[in-house]
């Protein structure tokens, strides 16, 4: 999150070297929820911006990101209705699934949850990769996306979290690194 989010940290007080670094555990209770129920946010890094509304490298561009980056958004139905998400960026490309959407589970198989106030908090996090149109297969940008998904008060609220990152793995990865940086220059020259 480089120079950007190291002005960032200057401007709120916080020490040299802060680096916005939070569990995924942490996003849900101290943001996602957080921003669900209209309360106050901790100091943190989280943008608001659509990451639909461009391809990740301009995105993250945007906002004097290089490689990572968090945003709050509101998840968007396909055709404005339904369960379905949209996952196609302006300006080309969609995130795509790395499997099945299941029930929120961690890696031995339990529920994730958490309890607040002596309430329990199901949630997701759900991992998509960027395929690019014209190069097709990963490009080696990750999106994680953050839900609440019970109790149904809170599940029905569209707020979610995103991050976004340059995983630099991917089948195309190195092919769109250069083509970002090919199209960054461009955009300068402008």
């Amino acid at each position: 999150m480089e120079a950007a989010a190291a002005s960032t940290a200057s401007k709120l007080g916080l020490p040299p070297g802060f680096r916005f670094v939070p569990t995924d555990e942490e996003v849900v209770v101290h943001y996602l929820l957080r921003r669900i129920q209209n309360q106050p946010l901790p100091v943190g890094d989280i943008l608001d911006d659509d990451p639909l509304s461009a391809p990740p490298w301009l995105l993250l561009a945007k906002h004097g990101r290089k490689g990572d980056a968090f945003f709050f958004a509101e998840g968007q139905a396909m055709k404005g209705k339904g369960s379905r998400q949209k996952r196609s960026c302006a300006g080309g490309g969609t995130w795509e699934g790395q499997g099945q959407r299941k029930a929120a589970k961690g890696r031995e198989g339990e529920k994730l949850r958490v309890r607040v106030d002596g309430e329990e908090i199901e949630w997701r996090k759900y991992a998509l990769n960027f395929q690019g149109e014209v190069i097709k297969g990963s490009t080696g940008w990750v999106m994680h996306e953050y839900s609440i998904t019970a109790p149904p008060e809170l599940a029905a609220s569209p707020v979610r979290v995103y991050r976004i990152r340059f995983s630099g793995h991917g089948k195309n990865a190195q092919k769109r690194k250069r083509n970002e940086i090919d199209w960054a220059s461009d955009e300068e020259e402008e």
